[in-house]
């Protein structure tokens, strides 16, 4: 399944063979879509943690949160949740507040 993953563009393949070598991301900007909302994970040298930003419905950046790790889907999930920001289908449905 890997292999596939990397034929179809993925990076965890050649990511992890970077990392066995010693090499250490220098920069990495990387944008998921969350609960239906724009993520951006932003790793940037000399600064040690990634930090997390998603778009609001206004269409600016906020920034989420912090951490030591790269962060996962699931960890990106947590953020969005622990700001108390419903699904995008939920807020378009009115059934959840405006994400500001």
């Amino acid at each position: 399944l890997g292999q596939i993953g990397n034929f179809l563009g993925g990076t965890a393949g050649a990511r992890k063979e970077i990392a066995d070598i010693g090499f250490k991301d220098t920069y990495l900007l990387q944008q998921y879509v969350v609960r239906g909302d724009d993520c951006q994970i932003l790793k940037a040298y000399p600064y040690e943690n990634w930090v997390v930003y998603a778009e609001t419905d206004a269409g600016t950046k906020t920034f989420l949160g912090e951490q030591p790790t790269r962060p996962t889907y699931q960890d990106i999930d947590k953020l969005l949740e622990d700001k108390g920001v419903a699904s995008k289908w939920a807020r378009e449905a009115g059934l959840g507040k405006e994400f500001k």
